[in-house]
């Protein structure tokens, strides 16, 4: 593994990104991930995820702005990817 590679992680909802953090940490990847508690999107406003039923005690791996296709929802800030490219 090459150890200059930086990663940018984005993920909008809370409880998903906080386990990304703690497995970070965990993995002493800090120095080399960073982590974003938000969507990319091509503009930036803030909207509802919705998140389909969990099986078990974690969050499903998709979210979808369609209301329709799932029952949990949460807010997520969203960026336009050049803005949130630093």
């Amino acid at each position: 593994m090459d150890p200059n590679i930086q990663v940018v992680a984005f993920e909008p909802l809370l409880p998903i990104y906080e386990g990304l953090k703690r497995n970070i940490a965990l993995n002493q990847l800090d120095g080399r991930v960073v982590c974003e508690n938000m969507a990319l999107s091509n503009q930036t406003t803030r909207a509802t995820l919705y998140v389909p039923e969990a099986e078990g005690k974690d969050y499903e791996a998709t979210g979808t702005l369609a209301a329709k296709l799932a029952s949990q929802a949460g807010s997520a800030r969203s960026r336009g990817g050049d803005s949130a490219i630093r």
